[in-house]
């Protein structure tokens, strides 16, 4: 958003939908105050939980609808679809000999050394995989086209199948995507349902990734249409106006129509909503290397950031299989305040990635849960008080935490103090491997980096993976438990767009690298997301994917705008040496290189700047002694712990733990070996004491 749309702006809201929670805030730019407001998530319809929770985060600010000019939404729909196989039914339309790639996949075991378990089925069945009798060369010349009373008889087959989603994926379309747009306007002529082309979704080689991913698009469509449609219906209904962003996995938002015609762009939205604010708190307050952890009641993402920047993958593997599109390298574990506890088949305590969600939801929620989950060990060890209110208005019951965590222990021959603390062992190890998995196996030593921990039961936890990990301090930002709201409000409007382009280094013409940035750069210009803003608010970024030749994967090397007109190859060739060595821990410089594709993302502003990002609200500081409650430590038992409300405490208060600092979307318990400091932007500091 420019400074004159802001000017007009009202307010700003941001939503997300979590597995247990919605997380709703709003910015008012003419004050810079920020509200915020959680409500139990609709499993049954998502989009209910997020009209409620916006109409309430209204009622209770004093801004009315028509206040609302900016709305950003991250969402799980897309993720949840692929994960529990309710999308569309759908078909591919491929090239003659290709329609058991999806099968076929790179021949590889998904588990190497059990050769019986089975693959993931696919998400088109076999008898809807239909071909097409075309071909296009690698060079990109027809050698044959398409002929369109083929596929015409062949939607009629589909269409009596049934079908609600076409994904088309011919040979090398990615040199040439005639031949697909050729077959999309013989389907459409017929077919009402969703049709998407490979080229539309991936533009680059590699047959079996880009047929997966372009199935994944169309059988998510389905769900994504519904569900956005629901939204935009129920906030017209509340007299919401404001045009609807979406957050994307790349780090970005683009409008609904965009996010119509590529729904699988919206995969990991909300953690990747999280790893942008994390980047905005770290960068206030000076942190330019960390690790983010985002602990929610179903999961938790762990990303590392370095140099201000979150790091960028291009492909994801959901439900088993792989979907190349440009995301925030983020690593998720089945670890939230949901996961529920259980004994293994061996006696042991295990915990995840099963989750309780938010109906049943844990054992203390009253609701019908049964099974001790995470929060009931916190709960059943005081870590959260028995007179706390989740989300400002979750009650719980410690009785049934308690009784769920004394069932689990009679298995395990332990007590309820004994199981509640084995719960949090086991799931700290879960976060701290899934920490090492970003950092340790990706040549990076966590040891001395700082933690920004959010997330409703992130700080819960804080202290344990610091002392675990030997980091250096952790961060507490002033709204932990909806930060993923808050980076929808941070983050830019982002396009991505590539081509495939296999030019042997050496053998690069001058201006060839120009030309192929300036075809993916008119191809974006093109999108529905561009068109909706001045094309000179949009900032290009651009970047090579090169190998050693014969590698069978390529490593994104960023070129500088300056440097289209004139690279210099050697300079070139050693950058990517380098990055290969810091990557795999080995160059060759002697090796040929070769170029695969050209890679563009161009940028528009939109977010609030890091001087509006949301502090603690101060409030009136108690005159007498702070509450107590009583918080069992491994390292000192059950112990008195003096309980604090996070507005109380001013910038520069510090205090040597143990303590609890309660706020409306989170709890701090503050270890007894750790020290707690409120820094100048109110954030919560802590440091292990080293004696």
């Amino acid at each position: 958003m420019d400074a004159r749309a802001k000017a007009e702006a009202a307010a700003g809201v941001g939503f997300d939908v979590g597995g247990t929670f919605t997380d709703c805030v709003l910015v008012d730019y003419a004050t810079g105050e920020w509200h915020l407001a959680k409500v139990p998530t609709t499993l049954d319809d998502r989009a209910s939980g997020c009209i409620d929770g916006v109409g309430l985060l209204l009622a209770q600010d004093g801004h009315t609808a028509e206040d609302v000019k900016y709305f950003a939404h991250g969402s799980t729909v897309v993720t949840n679809t692929v994960i529990e196989r309710t999308g569309a039914k759908t078909a591919l339309i491929t090239t003659r000999g290709f329609r058991d790639v999806l099968e076929i996949r790179r021949q590889v075991m998904p588990h190497r050394y059990d050769a019986h378990r089975p693959k993931p089925e696919p998400l088109v069945a076999r008898p809807l995989r239909v071909e097409v009798d075309e071909r296009t060369l690698a060079d990109g010349s027809i050698e044959r086209g398409v002929d369109a009373a083929q596929v015409t008889e062949l939607v009629s087959r589909l269409k009596a199948d049934g079908v609600e989603a076409i994904a088309i994926s011919f040979l090398h379309s990615y040199a040439n995507p005639s031949n697909e747009r050729a077959a999309a306007e013989a389907v459409r002529e017929s077919f009402d349902g969703f049709v998407t082309c490979s080229h539309e979704v991936l533009n680059e080689m590699r047959e079996y990734e880009r047929t997966s991913s372009t199935v994944a698009n169309a059988y998510v469509a389905r769900a994504a249409e519904g569900y956005l449609s629901r939204l935009e219906a129920g906030f017209g209904e509340i007299g919401i106006s404001a045009p609807l962003m979406i957050f994307q996995s790349n780090g970005g938002l683009v409008p609904t129509e965009q996010a119509r015609e590529l729904p699988i762009t919206g995969l990991l939205s909300g953690p990747a909503a999280g790893v942008i604010a994390a980047c905005a708190v770290g960068a206030r307050a000076g942190m330019r290397d960390f690790v983010a952890l985002d602990m929610g009641g179903t999961s938790c993402d762990v990303s590392f950031v370095s140099d201000g920047e979150p790091g960028f993958a291009l492909e994801q593997e959901v439900s088993g299989w792989p979907i190349r599109v440009p995301r925030l390298d983020i690593h998720t574990v089945g670890a939230g305040g949901g996961s529920i506890a259980w004994v293994d088949a061996g006696g042991l305590l295990t915990v995840g990635p099963q989750s309780a969600g938010a109906s049943p939801g844990p054992a203390c929620y009253g609701l019908g849960g049964t099974e001790a989950t995470v929060t009931d060990a916190h709960l059943a060890l005081g870590r959260i008080g028995a007179d706390a209110k989740l989300g400002g208005r979750v009650t719980l019951d410690p009785e049934a935490a308690e009784s769920a965590i004394a069932s689990l222990g009679d298995q395990l021959g332990l007590g309820v103090s004994e199981t509640a603390s084995g719960i949090l062992d086991v799931v700290n190890a879960t976060m701290v491997r899934a920490i090492r998995v970003i950092s340790v196996e990706r040549g990076v030593d966590p040891r001395g980096l700082p933690l920004i921990a959010f997330g409703g039961a992130g700080p819960l936890n804080a202290c344990d993976l610091a002392r675990e990990l030997r980091l250096s301090h952790v961060l507490i930002p002033p709204t932990p438990g909806v930060l993923c709201a808050v980076g929808l409000l941070v983050a830019d409007l982002r396009v991505d767009g590539s081509v495939t382009r296999r030019i042997q280094l050496k053998e690069l013409m001058p201006g060839t690298i120009g030309e192929a940035f300036r075809e993916v750069e008119q191809g974006l210009e093109e999108s529905s997301a561009v068109k909706r803003t001045a094309r000179s608010d949009w900032t290009p970024t651009y970047s090579l994917g090169m190998r050693y030749s014969g590698q069978g994967f390529d490593i994104p090397i960023p070129i500088a705008a300056e440097e289209l007109a004139e690279l210099d190859l050697d300079v070139l060739a050693a950058r990517f040496d380098e990055v290969h060595e810091e990557r795999c821990g080995y160059s060759n410089r002697n090796e040929e290189k070769e170029i695969i594709s050209f890679r563009v993302s161009l940028h528009a502003p939109a977010g609030v700047p890091l001087e509006s990002l949301p502090t603690v609200a101060p409030e009136s500081a108690s005159d007498g002694q702070p509450a107590t409650q009583r918080v069992y430590f491994k390292q000192t038992g059950w112990t008195e712990c003096p309980v604090f409300q996070r507005g109380s405490l001013p910038v520069g208060w510090t205090l040597d733990g143990p303590a609890v600092i309660r706020q409306m979307d989170s709890t701090l318990v503050v270890a007894p070996d750790f020290t707690a400091e409120v820094d100048a932007a109110t954030n919560i500091v802590l440091r292990q004491r080293t004696s």
